[in-house]
């Protein structure tokens, strides 16, 4: 029994000694928070405090400026204004220069500036014509000129030919463009020929081509054609007042106009016939033949 009280007084002590221990641990570790806190704090002080200096004397320094500024333009104004009066009163450009500088001479022109030295219209000189080489041109022959008229007419036929050709292959065979130029030299004046070889190969050929170009023109210009006049007769209808001509349109018995209509509707207001509801009736009553319409209305 004694022994076991020794044992648990021992274990109480050692679990004092413990909890002192931490104790102890904890003031210490609150101690540094607190100094490195505090230690933060200063420093960051230190920090404002400095900064705050710093713009105070950038502060001193742009006003001290400013004011050097003012007084610097209030000295040139009165200076300029001085050797003004000076001049004014006979003074030689000479004796103005000795108590005053070369800008203020500059400012009040006594003395010419860069700009206006170089801003003078230099002279231009006249052309010299060699009315010897002139008249040895002039009397040349034709065959001796360099180019002729004919070799002028050859590039020109070349280049055009060129152009045409580089058109049919981007279309028909692009690895042939490279070709264009030499094809271009070898048959300029020979296109009969080269649209025979064009035919055997693509059963196409630059005069076909263009044609079916000038058709394909053609026909978008009708296509658009019709178009903004459908949109101008869809408009006019949609905003058309009750007693407008449009209410003498709407009493006929309208169906849905095809594109063959629109066309046969345009080329008709086109020549002057302008009364929509006869035309329509017009076209109807023919089926939709554009010269029945016309000999009947102009009958």
């Amino acid at each position: 029994a004694r022994i076991a009280e020794e044992a648990r007084i021992a274990e109480e002590a050692r679990i004092a000694e413990e909890a002192c221990i931490a104790e102890e641990a904890r003031v210490v570790e609150e101690a540094l928070i607190a100094e490195e806190a505090s230690r933060k704090a200063a420093q960051e002080l230190a920090e404002q405090i400095a900064r705050d200096e710093a713009d105070a004397q950038a502060a001193e320094v742009d006003e001290k400026m400013a004011r050097l500024d003012i007084a610097f333009a209030a000295a040139e104004e009165d200076a300029l204004r001085r050797a003004d009066e000076l001049f004014n009163l006979g003074s030689s450009v000479d004796q103005i220069r000795a108590l005053y500088s070369e800008g203020i001479l500059l400012q009040l022109r006594l003395v010419p500036r860069m700009s206006d030295v170089h801003s003078q219209v230099p002279a231009v000189p006249e052309p010299v014509v060699n009315w010897e080489e002139a008249r040895a041109v002039a009397e040349q022959l034709e065959e001796e000129r360099f180019p002729s008229q004919a070799q002028a007419a050859v590039v020109d036929e070349a280049g055009n030919l060129a152009a045409r050709l580089t058109a049919f292959y981007f279309e028909h065979n692009a690895l042939m463009l490279e070709t264009v130029g030499d094809v271009s030299r070898k048959f300029v004046g020979k296109e009969i020929e080269l649209n025979d070889a064009l035919r055997r190969k693509y059963q196409c050929d630059l005069t076909s081509m263009a044609e079916q170009q000038a058709a394909a023109v053609a026909e978008q210009a009708d296509a658009d054609s019709v178009a903004a006049r459908r949109m101008v007769w869809e408009q006019e209808e949609e905003f058309a007042d009750a007693h407008s001509d449009a209410a003498s349109v709407a009493s006929v018995d309208m169906e849905p106009m095809s594109d063959v209509v629109w066309k046969a509707m345009g080329l008709l207001e086109g020549m002057g016939f302008t009364d929509r509801a006869v035309n329509l009736e017009l076209l109807k009553k023919h089926n939709n033949v554009v010269e029945a319409t016309i000999n009947e209305l102009v009958c």
